[in-house]
């Protein structure tokens, strides 16, 4: 899909989680604009809200460490590591 295709659906469907978080993905593994990664899965986990799922938090935690911002990627695994209880063995072996 066109980064014009992606951004077409995002602003259809800007509260969408599945599509905010597959946009982040684009945006960290293709595009590699890690800033607006960081913004779009901060938007993505508002909308998340209690409900705790590990995988934004892991693409969270890649944008700020490829953008050099180590110390806010510890944060973000730490709290993934604080909610463990939710997580599958394979999540955990990446945290």
């Amino acid at each position: 899909m066109s980064t014009a295709s992606r951004l077409t659906v995002l602003n259809l469907m800007p509260n969408n989680k599945e599509v905010l978080y597959e946009f982040a993905q684009f945006l960290v593994f293709g595009a590699e604009n890690y800033p607006r990664a960081i913004e779009v899965l901060q938007q993505d986990l508002t909308l998340l809200g209690s409900n705790f799922s590990a995988d934004p938090y892991f693409l969270l935690g890649r944008a700020y460490y490829m953008s050099g911002e180590y110390d806010a990627a510890l944060r973000i695994y730490h709290q993934i590591l604080d909610n463990k209880t939710s997580l599958s063995k394979e999540q955990i072996s990446r945290a």
